[in-house]
């Protein structure tokens, strides 16, 4: 809309210089008009008078036709216009409200990560020397579930020591299979 408008315009404008052009050749020729000595120089000199008064005419009647065409479209580009503001308010809050929940993650993030630290401190550095390794290869499923005498993780069966082991919690029970470290998960 707002490109039409512009078009619109502009071609007004020139129509408007158009028009002024041809009232200046006018004015010229008017005043040549008293100079003419001979009756057939001055009915051509009426003539063309004549020929650019019509072509100012028609020129004024376009120019009003485009500015018809402007009014008819200026809703229409308002209306746009308000829409794309309110869109860009909406991406503006939107913005702003995922900044502000990046924040909150990024507070939520420290604090669990000073947490991870004070709680890792108590664990046995073997035992956790072994989870990062795995942590790191596995992903984030460096422990595993026994569901149902399998795996949590690769999800294959496991041996009945193994089970035993990770039920009664003595020590660190590892899978088989992948590696992952073997939890019961509670009745």
């Amino acid at each position: 809309m707002k490109d039409r408008l512009t078009r619109i315009e502009a071609d007004r404008k020139k129509l408007e210089i158009d028009a002024d052009t041809h009232r200046q050749q006018i004015g010229k020729w008017q005043t040549q008009l008293s100079q003419i000595k001979s009756n057939i120089e001055y009915q051509a000199l009426l003539k063309e008078i004549a020929k650019a008064e019509d072509a100012i005419r028609r020129i004024e009647d376009h120019e009003l036709d485009l500015m018809g065409e402007a009014e008819a479209t200026q809703p229409a580009y308002e209306e746009e216009k308000a829409q794309q503001q309110e869109i860009t308010n909406r991406g503006s809050q939107e913005k702003k409200g995922l900044e502000q929940r990046k924040e909150t993650i990024a507070k939520e993030l420290e604090e669990v990560q000073v947490d991870r630290e004070r709680l890792a401190a108590d664990i046995d550095g073997d035992a956790l020397t072994r989870y990062q390794r795995l942590f790191r290869s596995k992903g984030d499923m460096a422990i595993a579930p026994i569901n149902q005498g399998n795996c949590g993780g690769c999800h294959l069966k496991l041996t009945p020591q193994s089970v035993h082991n990770a039920h009664h919690g003595h020590e660190l029970t590892s899978c088989d299979y992948c590696g992952r470290i073997l939890y019961w998960p509670g009745e």
